[in-house]
């Protein structure tokens, strides 16, 4: 009886899992998967999130999502590249549809593209002044860059 309590807290586990990775609608790190599936499991913990998360990865139930230099993210299985904007000042990935029918890439040589996936990073724009020290140096840069005529 226990192995069936168990079993049936892992099902609901794993479907509060897939519940946060279809309602986010994007990528999510282990933590954004907690905060989304404690809707449905108010008590799960990160442990479980990253026990179930393995399993559904041997099982391809998810995919893992690998940024250089960011921790993985995990989302719904899809077809296709994925090209994605990473918000850095919330730390969010989201996957965007972007227009590649102009791209020239000017590869040397013999080379050949066997797949392109776009990454872009930045941050919501409001108008306002950044708040962190990182985007008030990025954005300066891209002013004097287009000041100068570059980009």
């Amino acid at each position: 009886m226990h192995t069936t309590s168990t079993r049936q807290r892992d099902t609901k586990q794993r479907q509060a899992i897939r519940n946060a990775l279809e309602r986010a609608g994007r990528p999510l790190g282990p933590k954004e998967i907690l905060d989304y599936a404690c809707r449905d499991v108010p008590r799960l913990g990160i442990a479980t999130v990253y026990r179930n998360v393995k399993s559904m990865l041997a099982r391809d139930e998810i995919e893992e999502v690998e940024i250089p230099g960011q921790i993985s993210r995990y989302q719904i299985p899809s077809d296709g590249a994925r090209h994605l904007f990473i918000d850095e000042e919330k730390d969010q990935v989201h996957v965007i549809e972007p227009d590649l029918s102009q791209l020239r890439l000017g590869l040397p040589g013999k080379y050949r593209t066997r797949r392109v996936q776009v990454i872009c990073y930045g941050a919501v724009h409001d108008g306002a002044p950044a708040a962190s020290g990182r985007s008030r140096k990025s954005s300066g840069r891209r002013a004097r860059a287009s000041r100068s005529g570059v980009g």
